[in-house]
């Protein structure tokens, strides 16, 4: 997930997200029809159930250990390391991104992780120059796009944040009014083999008050960008898909509860509170409700935009335990098609880091992590928490059992998963 300022909007729509174990839906499955968020009863039929395979019953299923090449970003004296790592041979490669890519900041910077690219992108407070780095975590192929797309420096333009992919870069920026009155948020496109630019305005327009509640978006394939905002003087959520291929809208959704929104192979996912969870599957190419179903034992969800996170329709998702103190968000796995969390139930990083004491001589935090899903294995980023700025990376599971642990001159600040074997 991508974010722009998201602490805020976060605390904003917790209260859409709270637990829902033991809630229960006053429908039935096989009685919802296609009434939309609103409660307004769509006039294109009845719409399908969204249906998931049967998991195999894996009550019984124990975590494999795997070989992992991953990739650790994180920085140091200013510059930008890349940190290879595979953890079946413990070899470790330092890579200075900076100098690769002849990095050069500016008044703004930021580092984003898209699929397969590291991409930095800066840009100066005047709008007078934008550069944008960008490297294949697979092919180690470099590019580098400098002042594209400028906007007008006499009016007044604010850049909220940039991504790409291979083909495409683009940003979200806004025109208002001094003193405030107003403001519009636009999408710009540029094309990298083109080096067209297109703009859009969005429709719905964000609220006034966006700049402080974040933009979400996440790129779900060559062709359809996602975002995810709030609009009107009530923030309610917005869901806009765009076509990267022309810049249009293809349609946007406006939710009273949304909660979190991840993409199927041609579809997309979004759930919200309603007695209980409900699961809404949108075409791709319309943004129509093709099926919906309820859900009753989904804890809460952090609000958002996710990629690729369903495997073997299992949901990886960031569990809030109140009564860990220390470590309240905490991985866990949910499965779709048994209504059911089979991983992750009970909180397990305090007692991981307790364990780690006679490893490490201190107790870590884990600042970041990602799951492998179809293994049930966990890689946590770790800080050693004892003031000397350094770290590592830990592979281990649910049960707390320790695979390896690779210590770090560094703190992990975001890791990739490039190949599992």
């Amino acid at each position: 997930m991508r974010v722009f300022i998201s602490l805020l909007i976060s605390l904003a729509f917790v209260s859409c997200s709270t637990d829902a174990e033991g809630m229960v839906d006053d429908r039935n499955d096989d009685e919802i029809t296609n009434e939309d968020d609103d409660g307004n009863v769509n006039d294109n039929g009845v719409v399908g159930e969204v249906s998931f395979e049967t998991a195999v019953n894996d009550s019984d299923f124990d975590a494999i250990e795997k070989e992992y090449e991953i990739s650790v970003f994180t920085t140091s004296n200013g510059d930008e390391l890349q940190i290879d790592i595979n953890s079946a041979t413990a070899n470790i490669s330092e890579t200075n991104l900076s100098q690769e890519l002849s990095l050069v900041r500016s008044d703004f910077y930021l580092r984003e992780l898209e699929d397969d690219l590291i991409a930095f992108h800066t840009w100066k407070s005047d709008l007078t120059g934008i550069g944008s780095y960008s490297k294949n975590l697979n092919t180690g192929e470099v590019t580098i796009n400098s002042n594209y797309c400028l906007l007008p420096t006499n009016e007044n333009r604010a850049v909220s944040l940039y991504t790409g992919n291979t083909y495409k870069l683009f940003f979200i920026h806004s025109t208002f009014d001094i003193p405030f009155t107003s403001e519009q948020y636009f999408v710009t496109l540029y094309d990298r083999n083109s080096g067209e630019c297109k703009e859009l305005a969005l429709d719905p327009n964000p609220s006034s008050q966006q700049i402080s509640l974040g933009i979400q978006f996440q790129i779900i394939s060559d062709t359809i960008l996602a975002l995810l905002y709030v609009t009107g003087a009530d923030l309610k959520p917005v869901v806009t898909l765009v076509n990267l291929n022309d810049l249009q809208i293809l349609g946007s959704k406006t939710f009273n509860r949304f909660t979190y929104g991840t993409f199927l192979e041609n579809s997309f996912l979004a759930i919200r509170m309603d007695s209980g969870f409900v699961f809404e599957e949108y075409s791709l190419e319309d943004f129509s409700l093709m099926a919906m179903s309820s859900k009753n034992n989904l804890p809460e969800l952090t609000y958002g935009l996710y990629n690729n996170e369903i495997v073997l329709d299992q949901l990886p998702f960031t569990r809030f335990f109140n009564e860990a103190q220390d470590y309240q968000f905490q991985p866990a796995i949910y499965d779709l098609s048994r209504d059911e969390v089979i991983e992750g139930n009970a909180p397990f990083l305090e007692l991981l880091s307790e364990n780690l004491m006679t490893t490490l001589g201190t107790q870590p935090v884990f600042p970041v992590y990602k799951v492998d899903v179809e293994n049930r294995n966990i890689i946590l980023g770790y800080d050693r928490n004892d003031g000397s700025n350094t770290g590592g990376v830990l592979f281990t599971n649910f049960d707390g059992d320790i695979y390896k642990v690779l210590e770090l001159n560094y703190i992990p600040e975001e890791l990739v998963i490039r190949s599992v074997n």
